[in-house]
């Protein structure tokens, strides 16, 4: 039977050759892909353990920070505050967590004219500025306040970018004792 039909058996043989050649290309190709994919997996669990543990300590140092920090954005909702701008917000127990509205509260008015003269003028803002939160029981508290703003991302459209505003509070006794310790110091070095 082979021998009546050769030519066609050369072709069949061919084909069956070149198809397993092909599946055998295939196979090495997806092999290789796995090979990259388990790599890359790998990497990127290693990465996002970084990324947690980053996170994790950029927590643990704002909280644990003397100074306040606020993220606040355009409409004056505080996203975020640690517990020391939580502290200077308030006169006497602390403000709950975050998040909650700047607007509103006679007291904060100080804040939101800071975020709104900031997005008016942002270096300027940058600078620093002292301000006075007047509270309901008449008490007072002045504030160093210094405003800094993160950008969308400049791919997005204007109208979608959502710029947040993280605001840096500290009390300027404390502010003031610390100048003062710094030029008793230089006082003691110089004599």
């Amino acid at each position: 039977v082979q021998s009546l039909d050769a030519g066609a058996m050369t072709t069949l043989m061919t084909q069956a050759g070149l198809t397993g050649v092909g599946l055998f290309l295939i196979a090495v190709l997806a092999n290789e892909l796995a090979i990259r994919l388990a790599r890359e997996e790998r990497s990127a669990r290693g990465s996002m353990e970084l990324a947690r543990q980053q996170a994790e300590l950029n927590r643990l140092v704002i909280e644990e920070m003397s100074e306040g920090v606020m993220v606040v954005d355009r409409q004056g909702r505080v996203r975020t505050a640690n517990p020391a701008a939580r502290r200077l917000l308030s006169a006497r127990s602390q403000v709950p967590a975050a998040p909650f509205q700047l607007r509103g509260v006679p007291a904060w008015a100080p804040l939101v004219q800071a975020i709104e003269h900031g997005l008016n003028r942002p270096l300027q803002a940058e600078g620093g500025q002292e301000i006075r939160l007047r509270f309901d029981d008449q008490s007072l508290r002045d504030l160093r306040l210094r405003v800094r703003f993160t950008r969308g991302h400049p791919d997005q459209p204007r109208h979608a970018r959502e710029e947040m505003c993280v605001m840096l509070l500290e009390d300027l006794r404390t502010v003031r004792a610390r100048q003062r310790q710094d030029k008793l110091a230089a006082m003691g070095r110089m004599s």
